[in-house]
């Protein structure tokens, strides 16, 4: 039940973080993103409400084994959740992938980017993610985007009127 209100980022879990629980929280107007998890693992970021970020709601960047669920998202510039890989950090730790998370039961409006975007790259591909029954309106993006994704359970998201509904790229 904490606000993080006005920072640069609400929550970052990073270098191996393990295990955290991140619930119940509100994180409005960061100057870059709601939620960072960064390498870590075994997190859950759980029904908080994340408004106004200049980044996305929630990225996974090089993180897997983490679940992200029941959140409200909206209004956030760079869109509402992004498993992607690592864009920081020293030689070897950028362009790590996130594999086997789950995104399961959030609500996203009006994100700047996509909705829920999985990204890979030809030498990274994220492997093993899970998008269960999001709703996703108004985004100025996919509802769902998946870029370089492979063996990803994509069911029950309703991702109507967004600028796309779910892109293969």
């Amino acid at each position: 039940f904490n606000d993080l209100l006005v920072n640069d980022t609400g929550v970052w879990l990073t270098n191996r973080a393990q295990d955290n629980f991140v619930r119940d929280n509100r994180m409005a107007a960061n100057s870059k993103l709601g939620a960072w998890v960064e390498r870590a693992s075994g997190t859950r970021i759980e029904n908080n409400e994340i408004i106004g970020t200049a980044g996305e709601g929630v990225a996974l960047e090089g993180a897997n084994g983490n679940v992200v669920s029941g959140n409200f998202m909206e209004d956030n510039g760079g869109g509402g959740i992004l498993i992607g890989l690592t864009t920081s950090g020293v030689p070897g730790n950028v362009g790590l992938g996130s594999n086997d998370n789950t995104v399961e039961g959030n609500t996203l409006w009006e994100s700047g980017g996509d909705a829920i975007e999985i990204e890979g790259s030809s030498i990274t591909v994220s492997t093993g993610n899970q998008l269960i029954d999001n709703f996703a309106r108004a985004s100025n993006g996919d509802g769902i985007s998946l870029n370089y994704a492979r063996d990803t359970l994509v069911k029950d998201n309703d991702v109507t009127a967004n600028k796309g509904g779910i892109g293969f790229k």
